[in-house]
This record gives structure tokens, C-alpha cells and sequence, in this order.
């Protein structure tokens, strides 16, 4: 007896030990399908639509996989259990008393009557508090993580090389606050009890999944976080789709929960588990993938070192003013005639062509003189535009200290033409404003998680986050990342003010990328920072702010020694306009793509404004208007010539062109907005007034 006894526990154990590999192996296959393939982020504007597109298809593969994994685990392991003879069942019957006689004791039916009566006098159970807390926990927590810290990082993981952090860099302060916020928030759920207890646990678990799917799935079309406003009114539909879907599911997860109470507990919190399981799983291999790929921005970065120094000797300094059409001068000044009354000296050039659009190649062009070349691919140019140029190395050569202001996702390839300047280096990560991260990132999770009808309230740009998570109070410039914040830049120059040194044998560069009048409209006329604003206010701000500069260069008595150079990137130009309903390709604010997408619309024309070293008395000459053609065709000859460097193989700079006309060319980026995508560079040919877009043609050119 003794010997069987032993052989049966052998046998349980062996067959438990079997049960538990084959459910192990299930759990790792899981494991693998949801480590399928690792994404590449975008190189692009924080895209708030969904996560990166590589990941929604990893997601969507993960989750159907996983379905099939599971319906198959389960059905292969009844057959198991039923093979090994697996007692599975957790229940245990109670003892069997026969009587031989029929008769039952008296105490024995006393204590059958006690429990009938108590049985029907009892009232309901009320779960206990530590219960209630531990089933809303998991809701709570899937909830909180899913709001707060997978949206928002899954947002700029993506776009982390026009960004002055790393998603590692907030990581960890997200993730605390939301696991705080979903503890609280379970803390919330158990004070109630009974259907108030579960209706509002089940509406928790609702809106985490409405909130997967919004991520995944409802959010197509939602605008890039440019800050360009968004014509709310014209997603009318997808608020309609959307608030339908979320109400289904809402009412999916109350039927379940009114019909099978039980079920649905269970069935909520393996929903909630899966889906924070399957975001882990996109958001660390959208971390590493991301980390993969910008090695550089890791340890090199655009700092502030130098920003407000120039030299004693001679100066060169480039204004880049982000979308500053020289139509915005014109309407200026038809305003007001004294638009201009600070730039004495200068030339205002109305008849300027740009070269190309977007920032992302607009930038590259200005800091290299380098053109595509024919068929030539947009990410080869990119990728080699600084090792084929010497425009930088010309300025070097020349004794002028180099210092670059932009941002990484505009320059490209930073590390590049690190050697050559004075504030491009390695740094530490930057000190992070964890409030000022909270807040711009929760902002970002509800906007990218909420139904499109609660979007609205929580629209955002690119440039908060790094205005709200870089702390920018650190002393050392040589450690702050460059930001494009206009009015915070205008600040620092009114407090520190410029300074003269003898850096560069003969002088110094400096190259400032401001955010112009580029969208969102944030600056007063003065030039600060304000809560709402409008193109012209904006537009006044940027020529305040280097007014004040000039003003400042004036009272270091190294005006008269200094070059400077105003214009924009590109003039004004919106790609997301021809998908406008109502879009007037020649309305000044709505400048974008006509013939669906194909061509552009109107006359693109960088602001160009000019005041060479001079004597004094030429910088007292109020600013003169000429209709000369120039504009970035002439820009890097303009550069080398004012630091005396051999400009004759960039072309020639604006001082010596002529009145006669000339042929200059345009390379307009064709934009598809539905997909997101650059699609080709088409050439133009401008003879006569830029200004005047008859006399744009088309030279059959394309870059594809």
C-alpha cells in the first residue's frame, strides 16, 4: 500500500512538473512574439497620432498572435491534464455520512436547520476594503501607466533627435508619478462598495482600452505637433467615429460586467495586464531603437556656449528668422513706415528667392552652399551634405570662431561639423525640470490617448516640451542645449547681455535660428513670450528682439566692424493646406500645396535684409530697398565675402548683383499630408519678381 502511495506521489509530481514546462514554454512564446522586430523612430516633428508605425504593426501582430497562443494553450492543456491525469480542480467536497438505519442524529438536523435559516436571513456580502483595493488596483494601474507614461514616451521616442533630451532622460519621473497616480487613484475606488464599486471600476477598464485603440487606431489623421494650429471644426467625423467606438466599448465592458459579475472581473484584469505588458513591450524596444540610432545626440549637442559673445575684431552673424516672408515686411510696413526704423544701415531686398522647404533641408542648404545633386536621394544628401562641403571650413580658415544655434532634427548630423565650431560638444544629460516634465507630458498623454472631442483642450508643440523639461537656470552655457524659444532667448539677451572677447584670430560667426514667425504665434510686439498672439505681433517681436541685439552691438562699439545678415529658412508655406477644406492657395496665411498636393501654391520669399562692415556714418544711412534678384542663391558667396574668405566657387554675393535680369532656382519639397511623407523635390525657375508667381515655371526636375 505503502509503495503505492509512493509510486502516485511520483507520478503527481512528474505530471505537475510537465503541466508547469508546458505552460512555461506558453508564457515564452508570448514572450517572443512580442519581441518579433525592434522599430526605427522618425526622424521627424513629434507625430501625437499613434506611435511609431513600425510599433502599431508590432502591436497589432502581438496582440493577434498572442489570441491564437492563447486559444491554443488553453485547448492543448485540457488534453494534457486529461493525458497525465492531472487533478486540476481546486474544489474540495465536503465528508458523505451514511446512517444505516435512516435515521439522522438530532444535533445533526439542528445544525441543517441553523444553516437554512441563516441562509435565508443573511444579507449580501460586502467584499472587504483590502479586496476592493487589490481588484481596482490592477484597472487603476493600467489606466494611470497607459495616460501618463506610455503615451507621452511612446509620442517622443520617435522624434528624440529635434529634441534637446533622451525619453530615458524622463523615464523615470513619469513612471513614478503615474504608479503614484494609480495607486491614488485605487485608493479612490475602494472607499465606494457594491454596483457604485463596480460601475466605476469597470469604467476604469473601459477607458484603458478606449485608450489602446484611440492610440492605435482612431488617431489617424491627427496633425503633427508643429504648432501650427489645427482647424478643429474639420474633424467633425473622426470626433463622431471616435465618441461612437468609445461608447461602445463602454458598453461592451457594463453588459459583461451586469450579465457575468464574476467573468467580468477577471476578464478585466487580463485585458488591463495584456495591455500594459504589450505597451512595455513597444515603448523599451522604441527606447533601444531610438538610442541605436541617435548615438550621436547622445553625447553631442548644440549648446549655448557663445551664444551672447562676439568679438572685439569683427563680427558675422546670421539671423535665421523660421518663416519670415518678405510679404510679412511688405504688409508690416504698410502698417506702419517706421517698421524698420532700427536697421540703419542695412538694404532691405525685395525681390529674394529661398532655395528650399522645409526647415529640415532648408537649414543643411544654409549651413553647407551644398545642392542636391541630380536623383540624388533625400537621406543621402542629408547624410553626406557636410563632408562635401567647405563652407564651414571656409569660415574657420578665414580666424573666425564658428558657433551654430538651431536644432539637432535641422541641422543633421551634428557630430559632422562639431570639430569645426565652438559650442558643438559632448555634454552630460541636461537637468531635467521635473514639474515642468509632469505637466507638458500628462498634457501630451491625454492629447494623444482622449477621444478627439477632448483633444482640443490639451493641444500642444514640439517646442513646449523642450521649453518645459530642459531646466534652462543652469549657469553654464556650456551645458544648456540650444532651444528655439524666442522669447526666453530675448530674455537672456536683455539680462546678460553681449559681451566682447578676443575669441577667433580675426573674428566670429554666429549663426541663430530663431522661431520667426513660425507657428504658434507666442511673442508681443516687444519680443517676450506671451499667452496669445498674432502673426504681426509675432512678426514685430522677431525684428524687436534683433534690434535689440544690434543695439547692444552698438553699445560695445563693435557695430561698424560687424556683417549681419536677416532672413528666414524659407518663406511662409504650409504643406497641410491643400488637404484644407476651403484652401486658398493665394490667401498670405494659408500659403501651401494646389493641384491635390502637386504644386505650390504661391511665391515663397525669405525675408533679406543685409548690412555689410561699414563706416559709421554708412550705418547712420536710414535702411534702403532694392530690387536687385538675389537671395540664397547669393547666400554662402554673401558669408565667405564678409569674412574675407575666396567667395568665387559659391557664386557671387548680393553687393555685386546687378539690376539685369537673372535666372535663380527653387527646389519645392512635395509634401504628402495624408501619409506624412516628403515625397519628391521638384525644381522651379524664377525669372523676374519672386514676388510675382507668374514668373515661377517648372524646369521638368525631379527628385524622387
Amino acid at each position: 500500500m505503502k509503495v503505492k502511495q509512493r509510486v502516485g506521489m511520483v507520478q503527481g509530481v512528474l505530471s505537475k512538473t510537465v503541466l508547469f514546462a508546458y505552460d512555461a514554454v506558453s508564457v515564452i512564446s508570448l514572450v517572443l512574439v512580442w519581441l518579433l522586430a525592434v522599430p526605427t523612430p522618425a526622424q521627424a516633428y513629434v507625430d501625437p497620432s499613434v506611435m511609431t508605425y513600425t510599433i502599431q504593426a508590432l502591436a497589432g501582430v502581438a496582440v493577434a498572435l498572442s489570441a491564437v497562443i492563447g486559444v491554443a494553450w488553453r485547448r492543448i492543456r485540457r488534453h494534457v491534464v486529461k493525458l497525465l491525469k492531472v487533478d486540476d480542480k481546486r474544489e474540495v467536497e465536503p465528508d458523505v455520512h451514511y446512517y444505516a438505519d435512516g435515521q439522522v442524529p438530532a444535533i445533526q438536523l439542528e445544525a441543517v436547520n441553523a444553516c437554512g435559516t441563516t441562509a435565508q436571513t443573511a444579507t449580501p456580502h460586502r467584499m472587504g476594503w483590502v479586496k476592493r483595493l487589490l481588484f481596482a488596483l490592477v484597472p487603476a494601474l493600467a489606466c494611470s501607466l497607459s495616460l501618463l507614461f506610455f503615451s507621452p514616451l511612446e509620442m517622443i521616442v520617435g522624434a528624440e533627435s529635434q529634441l534637446a533630451f533622451k525619453t530615458t532622460n524622463v523615464l523615470g519621473i513619469m513612471l513614478v508619478f503615474a504608479l503614484v497616480c494609480g495607486v491614488v487613484l485605487a485608493l479612490i475606488l475602494s472607499v465606494f462598495w457594491g454596483k457604485g464599486y463596480s460601475a466605476l471600476v469597470t469604467l476604469v477598464a473601459a477607458s484603458t482600452l478606449g485608450m489602446f485603440l484611440q492610440s492605435l487606431v482612431l488617431n489617424a489623421g491627427l496633425p503633427d505637433a508643429t504648432g501650427i494650429s489645427v482647424a478643429w471644426g474639420s474633424f467633425r467625423n473622426q470626433m463622431l467615429i471616435g465618441a461612437g467606438v468609445w461608447a461602445l466599448i463602454i458598453a461592451a465592458y457594463f453588459v459583461m460586467a451586469h450579465k457575468l459579475e464574476s467573468l467580468s472581473r477577471l476578464v478585466q484584469i487580463a485585458v488591463c495586464a495584456v495591455l500594459v505588458l504589450v505597451q512595455t513591450v513597444s515603448l523599451v524596444t522604441g527606447v533601444v531603437a531610438a538610442n541605436n540610432a541617435n548615438k550621436d545626440a547622445e553625447t553631442v549637442r548644440m549648446t549655448e556656449e557663445g551664444l551672447f559673445t562676439v568679438s572685439k575684431k569683427k563680427n558675422t552673424v546670421v539671423f535665421i528668422l523660421d518663416t519670415f516672408d518678405t510679404e510679412d515686411i511688405l504688409r508690416l510696413e504698410g502698417q506702419d513706415k517706421d517698421t524698420l526704423a532700427a536697421f540703419n544701415g542695412f538694404t532691405f531686398y525685395k525681390n529674394s528667392s529661398g532655395k528650399m522647404i522645409p526647415t529640415r533641408y532648408a537649414i543643411p542648404y544654409l549651413l553647407s552652399g551644398v545642392q542636391p545633386a541630380k536623383d540624388e536621394t533625400f537621406g543621402n544628401w542629408c547624410r553626406t551634405i557636410y563632408d562635401r562641403s567647405s563652407f564651414l571650413s571656409d569660415i574657420k580658415d578665414a580666424g573666425y570662431s564658428i558657433g551654430i544655434y538651431s536644432d539637432d532634427g535641422s541641422v543633421h548630423h551634428t557630430k559632422q561639423i562639431a570639430d569645426k565650431t565652438i559650442n558643438i560638444h559632448t555634454v552630460k544629460a541636461p537637468e531635467i525640470n521635473t514639474w515642468g516634465a509632469v505637466r507638458i507630458l500628462t498634457k501630451c498623454g491625454i492629447y494623444k490617448s482622449a477621444p478627439w472631442v477632448v483633444k482640443p483642450f490639451f493641444w500642444f508643440y514640439q517646442d513646449q516640451l523642450n521649453e518645459n523639461i530642459v531646466d534652462h537656470s543652469n549657469s553654464d552655457s556650456a551645458s544648456v542645449p540650444y532651444v528655439e524659444k524666442d522669447g526666453a532667448f530675448h530674455e537672456k539677451l536683455v539680462q546678460k547681455k553681449l559681451t566682447a572677447s578676443d575669441e577667433g584670430q580675426n573674428g566670429a560667426f554666429r549663426f541663430i535660428h530663431l522661431l520667426g514667425t513660425h507657428a504658434p504665434y507666442v511673442l508681443n510686439a516687444e519680443g517676450f513670450q506671451t499667452g496669445k498672439s498674432d502673426i504681426d505681433a509675432q512678426a514685430r517681436g522677431s525684428l524687436k528682439i534683433v534690434a535689440d541685439y544690434i543695439q547692444q552691438l552698438k553699445d560695445l562699439g563693435v557695430y561698424e566692424n560687424t556683417t549681419i545678415i536677416v532672413t528666414a529658412d524659407h518663406g511662409r508655406f504650409d504643406f497641410t493646406a491643400s488637404w484644407k477644406k476651403g484652401f486658398d492657395p493665394y490667401a498670405l496665411g494659408n500659403a501651401g500645396l494646389t493641384n491635390d498636393g502637386k504644386d505650390i501654391g504661391r511665391a515663397t520669399c525669405p525675408l533679406w535684409l543685409i548690412k555689410p562692415a561699414q563706416s559709421a556714418e554708412h550705418d547712420t544711412v536710414p535702411c534702403q530697398v532694392s530690387t536687385v534678384p538675389t537671395g540664397h542663391e547669393d547666400y554662402a558667396a554673401t558669408v565667405i565675402d564678409a569674412v574675407g574668405g575666396d567667395y568665387s566657387k559659391y557664386g557671387i554675393p548680393t553687393r555685386l548683383v546687378g539690376p539685369e535680369p537673372r535666372t535663380r532656382t527653387y527646389l519645392a519639397t512635395i509634401h504628402d499630408a495624408s501619409k506624412k511623407t516628403d515625397v519628391e523635390w521638384q525644381e522651379y525657375e524664377i525669372r523676374g519678381d519672386a514676388l510675382n508667381f507668374g514668373d515661377w515655371k517648372k524646369t521638368g526636375k525631379i527628385w524622387n
